[in-house]
């Protein structure tokens, strides 16, 4: 909200009834609140078409873009329900699914949001099937989040088998052998150094370097002749 009485210093004579306040809601749509003596005289103000602009533009300025948004066939109005973590149960992917959807008394289709409001008063019937719905989902998307876990750690294991297939430039530790703590006990994981170098040849078997000249399943190499740690920029850009 903003004072936008500033826009327009012939409203300036009586603060109290001349105050506006401009308000936006982060769809775009922006209004004025103010009193009846502020409308009147606006109105007829000279400067109103630049005020317009500047009610216009500050609510095109003032877009969230974490809500729906869409106009509703019965409001006609943007819809205002937040999307930042799911979408709008009223207009997002799939709302259809959420909705009472039996035939009515006069052969229409009941429209009740089963997600908002929960069982519908009239088809209570229907709420079987929509919580059926939502445990197929929730099913499905156990599954899924499941499979991306098992996907995730079998190329954690695929990084640390390659890993420990080199030397480690931290401990020491031969390839195939375990590289080992402070304590010289050997550790479940590789050192981050023995993975960066681990990731540098994967690049380097494929790709000669532009920067270095080192040829394709060479190790780029510093400005001193040694092995880099990591790859050069301009040879992971040549990977693509």
């Amino acid at each position: 909200m903003a004072d936008v009485s500033q826009a327009n210093p012939a409203l300036q004579q009586d603060a109290d009834p001349f105050l506006a306040v401009l308000r936006t809601d982060g769809t775009g749509w922006s209004g004025i609140y103010a009193s009846p003596a502020w409308w009147r005289q606006t109105a007829t103000a000279p400067n109103w078409p630049d005020l317009a602009e500047q009610i216009a533009r500050a609510g095109e300025e003032n877009i969230n873009p974490h809500v729906c948004r869409v106009v509703g066939a019965t409001t006609r109005r943007p819809c205002k329900v937040g999307t930042y973590q799911e979408p709008c149960p009223h207009h997002g992917a799939g709302n259809e699914t959420n909705r009472c959807a039996a035939t009515t008394r006069k052969g229409g289709t009941c429209r009740w949001n089963l997600a908002v409001n929960g069982q519908c008063p009239n088809h209570p019937e229907t709420w079987e099937r929509f919580e059926r719905t939502r445990r197929d989902q929730e099913h499905a998307e156990q599954q899924s989040r499941e499979k991306a876990a098992r996907a995730a750690a079998e190329l954690h294991r695929q990084l640390q088998d390659a890993a420990r297939a080199m030397a480690c430039p931290y401990c020491e530790a031969e390839p195939e052998a375990p590289c080992r703590g402070r304590d010289g006990a050997a550790k479940n994981t590789v050192h981050s150094t023995r993975r960066r170098l681990a990731e540098h040849m994967t690049v380097a078997a494929a790709t000669p370097c532009p920067s270095c000249e080192a040829t394709a399943g060479t190790l780029c190499r510093t400005s001193s002749g040694k092995h880099a740690l990591d790859p050069h920029a301009a040879r992971s850009r040549a990977q693509g």
